[in-house]
């Protein structure tokens, strides 16, 4: 199930000829680089303790997404799928 999922994607992404990668890349991008200095903007300029909050949930959502990965151990599918 999950390589045709996955090939259905791969080739709607094929069919739309790269239109849309850009968008997909500057959403990447604000999640990565701005989203990340929110808990700190936060902290320094708003709120010491509602800064503190976001710093430690996304430390933890860190952790708990690791400590999952590491006991689920679920392969991609493309490992999977010979």
């Amino acid at each position: 199930m999950d390589i045709e999922y996955l090939l259905i994607l791969q080739n709607l992404r094929n069919a739309l000829g790269g239109s849309l990668d850009e968008f997909f890349n500057a959403i990447s991008k604000v999640s990565v680089g701005i989203m990340m200095l929110l808990p700190c903007v936060v902290f320094w300029s708003t709120d010491k303790k509602w800064g503190c909050r976001f710093l430690v949930a996304r430390w933890a959502g860190e952790v708990v997404n690791g400590l999952l990965k590491l006991t689920v151990c679920a392969y991609h599918p493309w490992i999977r799928s010979p």
